[in-house]
C-alpha cells in the first residue's frame, strides 16, 4: 500500500511538472507579432486633430523649391516633414516622434522622379518604417512604374523584401532625423494660424480670398485641390476654413507674390460666402 502511493505522489509530480510551463516557456507564449495598426491608429489620430499646434516655412532656393512642416499635439506626438522638388523630381519625409519619451513612432519617404527613359523604368517608390518602443520593427518597400499619359501611383504597386538589416535602416533614418531637426531650428519657422477664406481652382490655377481682408492669395495645395474637385464645385467659390499661414513667394514670372502656405484643410462648403 505504501509503495502504490508513493507512485501515485510520483505519477502526479511529473504530470504537473510536464503541463506547467517554464518561465522561458511563458515569455515565449506572450509574445506576439509586431501589429502596424496600432502605429496607423495612432497616425489616424494625430491627423484628425483640429488643436494641433502648426508652424511652417517655405523657403525659395535656387536649385530646387523646399517646403517644411512642424506640428504636435497635447499628447507629445510630434510630426516634421519636408518636401523637396527640383526637375529631376520630388522627395516627401514625413516623420512622427514620440518627443516625451523621445522615441520614433513612423517615418515614410516617398519618392517620385519628373521624368522615365521608358515606361518600365520605376519612377516612384515608397518606404514605410514602423517602429514599436523606439525599436524599428518592419519596413515596407513599394515601387512603381508610370504608363503611358498617367501619372505615377500605387495603384498597382507591390510590397518588396528590403535589402540589408533593419538596423542600417534604423541608423540612416536617426541621421536624417536629427539633419532636419537642425534644418527646422534654424528655418525660420512661422506660427500657422486658423484662417477663412474663398477657394477657387480652374484650369489648373488656384486663388484664395480671405475673409478677413478682402485680399487675394496665390496658393497651392494638393489637399484644397483634391476636396474642390471631388466636391464638384464648378470654377465657383468654396468656403473654406484651414490652418495655414501667409508668406511671399516667386510666381510664374519670378515675381514676389503674396501666397498662401496650407497645413490642414479644415473645412470647405459651397454655399456660404464671406460675410
Amino acid at each position: 500500500m505504501k509503495c502504490y502511493t508513493l507512485f501515485v505522489l510520483s505519477a502526479l509530480f511529473m504530470l504537473v511538472a510536464c503541463t506547467t510551463p517554464t518561465a522561458k516557456e511563458e515569455a515565449t507564449a506572450n509574445l506576439s507579432p509586431f501589429n502596424p495598426a496600432k502605429v496607423e491608429t495612432v497616425i489616424r489620430q494625430f491627423e484628425q486633430d483640429t488643436s494641433l499646434q502648426m508652424k511652417g516655412a517655405f523657403p525659395n532656393f535656387a536649385e530646387g523649391i523646399k517646403e517644411y512642416q512642424w506640428s504636435e499635439n497635447q499628447e507629445g506626438v510630434r510630426k516634421y516633414y519636408k518636401f523637396y522638388r527640383n526637375i529631376n523630381g520630388s522627395r516627401e519625409r514625413t516623420y512622427y516622434f514620440d518627443s516625451k519619451n523621445n522615441q520614433l513612432i513612423y517615418v515614410e519617404d516617398k519618392r517620385i522622379r519628373a521624368a522615365c527613359p521608358s515606361l518600365d523604368e520605376v519612377c516612384l517608390s515608397l518606404q514605410q518604417s514602423y517602429y514599436e518602443s523606439g525599436v524599428l520593427q518592419q519596413v515596407n518597400l513599394f515601387k512603381d512604374t508610370i504608363r503611358a499619359g498617367t501619372y505615377p501611383s500605387f495603384d498597382e504597386a507591390q510590397s518588396e523584401p528590403v535589402a540589408g538589416s533593419l538596423s542600417t535602416f534604423e541608423a540612416a533614418t536617426a541621421k536624417d532625423l536629427i539633419s532636419l531637426q537642425e534644418e527646422l531650428n534654424t528655418g525660420h519657422l512661422q506660427e500657422a494660424q486658423p484662417i477663412q477664406g474663398e477657394f477657387i481652382y480652374f484650369a489648373d490655377a488656384a486663388s484664395f480670398v480671405a475673409c478677413s481682408d478682402q485680399k487675394r492669395y496665390d496658393v497651392e495645395s494638393r489637399e484644397l485641390e483634391k476636396a474642390y474637385i471631388k466636391q464638384n464645385y464648378d470654377s465657383q467659390a468654396a468656403l473654406t476654413q484651414l490652418i495655414g499661414y501667409y508668406t511671399t513667394l516667386p510666381n510664374m514670372e519670378n515675381r514676389p507674390t503674396p501666397h498662401l502656405i496650407v497645413l490642414k484643410l479644415l473645412k470647405m462648403e459651397g454655399e456660404p460666402k464671406c460675410e
